[in-house]
C-alpha cells in the first residue's frame, strides 16, 4: 500500500509527458535586426504616361520581432530604406542629388517545413517619402502602398538563443499608392527583398 501512495512522487520525469506538450517554445519573443536589399518593377499602362515601366532599387534595414508558436510563428518589422537606383522606361536616371526614403513596416506568419526552412505569407505596408532633386522637393512623389507578400526563410540557429534569418520576398502591390493615375488591373508592381540578419531570444 505504501509503494502506491509513494510511487507518483518517485517516479522519473519521463513518466508525466512534456506537460506543455512535445512542441512547446521555451522563449517564444525574440528581437534582432536585419540588413536588407529590394528591388521594384513596374509595369502596364499609367493613365498620364501612357505605357509606363519604371524599376528601382532601395538599400537599408529593419528592426524586427517574433512570436513563436510550437508549428509556426510570427516575423515583422519596420524598417528605413534609401533609394539607390531608378530605371523609367528603360531610361537609367541619374542619382546624383536625388534622394528619397522608403518606409517598410511589414508582418508576416510562417509555417515551419524543418528546422531550417520555413514558408511565409503576409501584408507589407511601404511609404516612399517625398524625394528631393538638387534640393527641391519633387511634386507628387509621396506614396503609400500596401503590398501581398509570399516569403521563404531560413534560419539556422547559432546558438541557444541566437539564430540568423535569411528571407526572401515577393510582394504584389494590392493597394497602390499612385490610385490617380493607375488602378492594380492597368500596371504590375512587384516587389522582391532579400533580408538577412540576428534574432536573439529573449523569453
Amino acid at each position: 500500500m505504501l509503494v502506491l501512495v509513494f510511487l507518483p512522487a518517485a517516479a522519473p520525469a519521463e513518466f508525466f509527458v512534456d506537460a506543455a506538450g512535445p512542441n512547446s517554445v521555451e522563449r517564444p519573443l525574440s528581437l534582432g535586426g536585419e540588413l536588407a536589399v529590394a528591388g521594384h518593377s513596374e509595369e502596364g499602362l499609367d493613365r498620364s504616361k501612357g505605357e509606363y515601366s519604371v524599376s528601382y532599387s532601395a538599400l537599408g534595414g529593419s528592426l524586427v520581432a517574433e512570436y513563436h508558436l510550437p508549428d509556426y510563428y510570427f516575423h515583422g518589422g519596420i524598417g528605413l530604406m534609401r533609394l539607390m537606383g531608378l530605371r523609367v522606361n528603360g531610361l537609367s536616371q541619374s542619382m546624383e542629388n536625388r534622394v528619397q526614403w522608403h518606409v517598410p513596416l511589414y508582418v508576416h506568419a510562417f509555417y515551419r517545413l524543418d528546422k531550417l526552412f520555413s514558408l511565409g505569407a503576409g501584408l507589407a505596408h511601404l511609404t516612399e517619402t517625398t524625394m528631393q532633386l538638387n534640393g527641391q522637393s519633387v511634386p507628387e512623389s509621396s506614396y503609400n502602398h500596401l503590398f501581398l507578400d509570399a516569403a521563404l526563410q531560413v534560419r539556422p540557429q547559432l546558438s541557444e538563443r541566437i539564430s540568423a534569418v535569411i528571407t526572401g520576398v515577393i510582394g504584389l502591390n494590392v493597394i497602390p499608392g499612385r490610385q490617380h493615375t493607375y488602378s492594380v488591373g492597368d500596371l504590375l508592381h512587384l516587389r522582391f527583398m532579400l533580408m538577412a540578419g540576428l534574432v536573439y531570444a529573449v523569453m
